[in-house]
């Protein structure tokens, strides 16, 4: 059984934004992104609905991009 983790807003967003210009958060995308790529199999990912809502906000085609990298997982009630 593979462990369960679960997926906050920051995820998503890191995974489609743009490079930001502050190296600190641009490091963490790029780790968040590597971390996916490698790792997000290894678990069970969860969401919920407040993350669905918070990913759904602002510009319509980054939001759906967002959207893109949670669609499938699991909605915890």
């Amino acid at each position: 059984m593979k462990p369960s983790i679960y997926i906050e807003s920051t995820i998503p967003s890191y995974l489609v934004a743009r490079s930001s210009r502050d190296a600190r958060v641009a490091a963490d995308q790029k780790t968040t992104a590597q971390w996916w790529d490698l790792h997000s199999g290894d678990f069970e990912m969860f969401i919920s609905a407040v993350v669905i809502r918070e990913v759904a906000r602002g510009n319509a085609e980054i939001a759906a991009l967002r959207i893109a990298k949670i669609h499938g997982l699991p909605v915890l009630a």
